[in-house]
């Protein structure tokens, strides 16, 4: 309930009631518009603490950004890149021989 921001709420609606006092009108409609408003205010919350992930997300891509392996595509590649490219596959291998 605490995550949820249901106990906040309902601390809420009391906290008003005893400040307050009981509503003249429907004391339902009351606790219900008082526990939306408390609702909206969290939606706003959690939207401004995901974009600020998003953001301290998006810098540190920025900063260290993925790196793709340097395989060439080119059908004409040197000998000298195709046995550099082996000599990685083979001291990766754990058993250290070139995989098939």
């Amino acid at each position: 309930m605490k995550s949820s921001g249901i106990l906040d709420a309902y601390q809420g609606l009391l906290v008003s009631l005893c400040k307050y006092g009981l509503p003249t009108e429907d004391l339902y409609e009351f606790s219900a518009l008082t526990i939306l408003k408390h609702e909206k205010k969290l939606k706003v919350q959690r939207k401004k603490e995901l974009e600020e992930r998003l953001k301290q997300r998006n810098a540190e891509k920025q900063i260290n950004p993925i790196r793709a392996r340097a395989v060439s595509t080119n059908p004409q590649a040197t000998e000298e890149q195709k046995q550099q490219l082996l000599a990685m596959v083979a001291s990766a291998s754990p058993n250290g021989k070139p995989r098939a």
